[in-house]
């Protein structure tokens, strides 16, 4: 891969943000967040607990697994690094077009 100038990091950079930006709005346009409000506000904050608790000790329990077959491996990989990816690939798992 080629070393990039300042100018060309700077457009890359711009680039990907702009790509982003598009992604991100082309995801959520037809979302009626009242209704979304309205169905977070009958759950509640204890409801909300209680739905993410057992998916977050999963998600940690699994992180801290990898963890220790990396260092097996020879390969230090931190939990907290390994739990921020699967969060984010959760996040794209779960997500869905809808129709």
């Amino acid at each position: 891969m080629a070393n990039l100038d300042g100018r060309g990091l700077l457009a890359l950079r711009i680039a990907s943000g702009l790509s982003a930006f598009t992604l991100l709005f082309y995801t959520f346009h037809r979302v009626d967040f009242a209704r979304v409000s309205e169905s977070m506000a009958e759950v509640g904050l204890f409801g909300f607990c209680l739905i993410a608790t057992p998916q977050l000790v999963s998600l940690a329990l699994e992180c801290m697994g990898w963890s220790h077959v990396f260092s097996v491996l020879g390969r230090r990989v931190s939990p907290r690094a390994l739990l921020r990816m699967r969060f984010a690939t959760e996040a794209v798992a779960q997500t869905r077009r809808s129709a």
